[in-house]
């Protein structure tokens, strides 16, 4: 008997995900693989109830299929471009839902800085 949940995780990825393109740290590029893009809102703190605090996520998530990808290989090392964003991702941390659908916590990919002389050095001019 399969799980009602599990097929309605995959159907929305499969649905509505779009393209996005997974680099391995081999240089290998992933063939086909759709996931959901969703990114956080600007405001990093809600008032909860009684008097409690509540933080909101600051990092972009990208929720993908467990059988596109084998989490065990995943690492920082990866890049993830996100084609209708403009951006490129590392995966940070993923875990699996539970639905069949892995949640990979995105951040920026490091770009190398512009601010560097003919010597090598990082100019702190401001």
């Amino acid at each position: 008997m399969s799980d009602p949940f599990k097929r309605a995780s995959r159907r929305i990825v499969r649905r509505l995900g779009k393209p996005v393109f997974v680099t391995t740290a081999e240089g290998i590029l992933l063939p086909s693989l759709k996931g959901v893009y969703s990114s956080p809102e600007e405001d990093s703190i809600v008032k909860g109830r009684k008097g409690g605090l509540a933080l909101k996520t600051r990092s972009a998530t990208l929720t993908v299929c467990d059988d596109d990808i084998d989490c065990h290989d995943l690492s920082t090392k990866w890049r993830i471009v996100v084609p209708h964003v403009g951006r490129e991702f590392f995966p940070a941390e993923h875990l699996n839902d539970g639905d069949g659908c892995i949640v990979i916590y995105l951040s920026d990919a490091q770009t190398p800085s512009s601010d560097i002389d003919e010597n090598g050095n990082e100019s702190k001019w401001r």
